[in-house]
């Protein structure tokens, strides 16, 4: 039976948050990236805000069949978030895990499960910290759009299972790439080769303008996904 230790998970995702803090603060090209990134959510959520308040005036006054179409789009972005922070914190696994301070100490005074517990949970508040402001603007947005209060507090109950769905998906998918690039002998020897490769792809992606593609082409299934139904 699995015994999870909530006082040492605890522990350890402070020693993690406050190493990836410090991390921040002390290497410059870090602290360029959160920039860069906090300026990039600075224009999603300016741009979902007003798509939210579009898709809402539209879901208020839809008639039946407009508003089997406005929910369908809905689960294709709640589907879409998904994706996009499970395979965020799935890369961040493969990359960061195995990296706490004084590892020797946490792998020989924790259990497995306490770190894999750990894991999520850092990793879920991390994903938290930068989603409260954009989910809270463009859930008012729709919810102004809509007319209706109760969107935001069902928004501040499916926004965390959301987010705990994909973290857990993420690690889970993280740790087991990360398994295979260190114990299967010709990944293992392949393993930066790979790395570049996955990431030469990723950039493509963005910079020949594929993006919306991508996009396009998984908005169909994810609507189907059972984490998308929280749209509804």
């Amino acid at each position: 039976m699995v015994r999870y230790e909530p006082a040492v998970i605890l522990h350890v995702v402070r020693g993690d948050l406050h190493r990836r803090l410090r991390s921040i603060r002390e290497t410059p090209r870090e602290a360029v990236g959160v920039l860069l990134l906090g300026i990039l959510l600075v224009g999603v959520t300016a741009g979902g805000g007003a798509g939210a308040y579009a898709v809402g005036r539209e879901l208020g006054t839809a008639a039946a069949s407009a508003d089997v179409a406005v929910r369908s789009r809905t689960r294709a972005v709640v589907g879409l978030v998904w994706v996009g922070i499970t395979v965020t914190v799935a890369v961040r696994t493969v990359t960061n895990v195995g990296d706490l301070e004084q590892p020797a100490l946490h792998l020989s005074s924790t259990s497995i499960p306490n770190l894999v517990a750990a894991t999520v949970l850092a990793e879920a508040v991390l994903v938290a910290s930068w989603l409260v402001v954009p989910t809270a603007v463009v859930g008012s947005a729709f919810a102004l759009g809509v007319g209706s209060a109760s969107v935001l507090a069902v928004l501040a109950v499916a926004t965390p299972l959301v987010v705990l769905a994909a973290v857990s998906s993420g690690v889970a998918c993280g740790l087991a790439v990360r398994h295979l690039l260190s114990s299967y002998e010709p990944l293992a020897r392949l393993k930066i080769p790979i790395g570049i490769v996955l990431a030469l792809a990723y950039v493509s992606v963005f910079v020949t303008g594929r993006v919306d593609s991508v996009i396009t082409a998984l908005s169909r299934p994810v609507q189907f996904w059972p984490v998308s139904w929280l749209a509804d």
